[in-house]
Formats: structure tokens, C-alpha cells, sequence
């Protein structure tokens, strides 16, 4: 995961997680939390493979961009990389 704030001293973070580490992370989840998810996730399972098929076919490509008076957020996948930028200006 990469994670850059695009401003004058912004920060960039650059984390790997093996996936080794997810079984041992979820121990810590509370058991009615992990049911929830889970059930949720059953839910929505089909929609993500579809949409996980298809990136494929968009190595690079923008999806959604929304200006704001105030605000920016743009989705899309550049060189197969999903990214999200979401900017506020401060007033």
C-alpha cells in the first residue's frame, strides 16, 4: 500500500503486509464483528469478482471524478494500480 499526500510536506507511507499476517491480525477482531463482515462481504462477493475480471481489461483508465467547491476525489487505475486521490482545499 502506498499512501502520498500531495502537498508541500506531505507524507508518503510505503507498507507491505504478507498475507501470512492476516489470520493473526483477525484474532484480534471480536467474534460478532468477524460474523457481521463476513456476512456482508457473502453479499457483495459476486459484484467484487466481476469487477476484479473486468480492471483487467482497464489497465488504465479513470472511473469517477468529482469537483467540489471545496473538494476533489478521483478514482482510477493507472498501469493496473487502483488509486483514490481525495483532496479538500482549507480554507
Amino acid at each position: 500500500m502506498d499512501v502520498d499526500e500531495h502537498r508541500p510536506g506531505g507524507s508518503h507511507v510505503h507498507v507491505w503486509v504478507p498475507a501470512a499476517l492476516v489470520p493473526a491480525a483477525m484474532h484480534f477482531v471480536p467474534d460478532d464483528k468477524l460474523l457481521e463482515a463476513a456476512c456482508h462481504a457473502r453479499e457483495a462477493l459476486p459484484i467484487v469478482k466481476i469487477v476484479a475480471a473486468e480492471l483487467e481489461n482497464y489497465p488504465n483508465a479513470d472511473f469517477v471524478q468529482v469537483d467540489g467547491e471545496d473538494e476533489h476525489v478521483k478514482v482510477s487505475v493507472h498501469n493496473g494500480k487502483v488509486y483514490v486521490d481525495v483532496s479538500r482545499s482549507r480554507r
